[in-house]
């Protein structure tokens, strides 16, 4: 899983999408990572996107700001 979120988060645009996640691990990314989504979005380093689209899932992505500081990202999911 911790691998799985450094190399999707690397991927500025497409991010973690929650549906993908699920799908792999059968859990949901808040199931797993509660407390770090929560404090990350809090801080302005990862936005949470959600699709319009019925087939699609939330995602969450790097911000401007995550992007740059992207190691203290990473490292709350290792």
């Amino acid at each position: 899983m911790s691998e799985y979120m450094l190399n999707n988060l690397r991927l500025t645009n497409a991010g973690v999408a929650e549906s993908d996640f699920r799908l792999r691990f059968g859990s949901g990314l808040l199931d797993v990572y509660p407390k770090e989504l929560e404090e990350l979005i809090g801080n302005g380093l990862l936005e949470k996107k959600t699709s319009e689209s019925k087939i699609d899932s939330d995602v969450y992505r790097l911000t401007k700001r995550g992007r740059l500081l992207g190691n203290q990202v990473f490292i709350r999911f290792v």
